[in-house]
């Protein structure tokens, strides 16, 4: 197969899972290097200011915790390819890089005046992507589409990095849903909505599902499918129609599920629990020396 040939999400009628052809394109801090693995030459390289060092020819972050160093290596970036028309492709991390709030402040606002979409086209862009890899990814004109007082709103920004939207989610060609199963109780149709962190991610506060056998409410059992999965952000506002044109900002839970629940705003405040989980577009001619 040639290496640009990726194929569209496979949906399988019988499990409900999808397949995805995967590339690997940036890099990240992802992979907590500890113990044995841990040398010398690790714990002593000279870190910069954002925590960075190489060490034996590979960059390592290194992050404070409790009084204790931990040291995590800077790995490819995986992606799922949602949707390839031939000549761009469609792509989502396959996992929680990072952990953010979805904006700094305590105000509730829509995607465009976020601190999440700031850091994704600042200091994400430019710490994953080298020049090259900057050159294939495509500015995209996005909408984000709520109801704000009974109106309906469609917002439009441009963005190279950005997060996926409820309407999104539940476009059956990307590989989340389907709708003509939608009543089929038999099939799980959350499951290729569930996340999965990074170590990085993870040590940087992101939420970890565990099953707790202890809990006497708690009558299901371990579901090894949502065993370790996070909650991840989406772009999408949820209007709270009895507070006015106050919003929260609507994430996918550990289960998959779609979550537009109102919570106060201690979810948007306390995003350091929920997964950053970015998509872009890429120009498949500009990948050609790259991959």
């Amino acid at each position: 197969m040639d290496k640009l040939d990726f194929k569209n999400p496979s949906y399988n009628r019988e499990t409900g899972e999808t397949a995805w052809s995967m590339l690997y394109f940036g890099s990240y801090p992802q992979t907590e290097i500890k113990d044995n693995e841990l040398a010398s030459g690790i714990t002593e390289a000279v870190y910069n200011e954002d925590g960075d060092a190489l060490a034996y020819g590979i960059k390592y972050r290194r992050i404070k915790q409790n009084g204790v160093f931990r040291y995590f290596r800077w790995d490819k970036i995986q992606w799922r390819v949602l949707w390839n028309d031939g000549k761009t492709l469609f792509v989502i991390s396959d996992k929680g890089l990072d952990c953010k709030a979805y904006d700094n402040t305590d105000n509730f606002v829509i995607w465009e005046q976020s601190s999440l979409r700031e850091w994704l086209a600042g200091s994400f862009y430019n710490m994953a992507f080298d020049s090259r890899e900057q050159e294939a990814i495509l500015m995209h004109e996005t909408e984000t589409s709520y109801i704000c007082n009974g109106e309906n709103i469609t917002d439009r920004t441009n963005d190279k990095i950005y997060l996926l939207s409820i309407k999104e989610l539940r476009t059956s060609r990307y590989g989340f849903w389907d709708e003509k199963v939608y009543w089929e109780h038999t099939i799980d149709k959350k499951i290729n909505r569930r996340m999965r962190p990074t170590s990085y991610a993870q040590a940087c506060g992101v939420w970890v599902y565990k099953h707790d056998s202890n809990k006497k409410w708690y009558v299901a059992k371990p579901d090894s499918s949502r065993e370790g999965c996070c909650c991840w952000w989406t772009r999408s506002p949820c209007a709270d129609t009895r507070y006015g044109t106050k919003m929260k900002n609507t994430k996918v839970t550990e289960s998959g599920a779609i979550d537009k629940h109102d919570y106060g705003h201690i979810l948007h405040r306390m995003g350091n629990a929920v997964a950053v989980v970015p998509v872009m577009h890429l120009d498949l001619e500009s990948l050609t020396d790259i991959l």
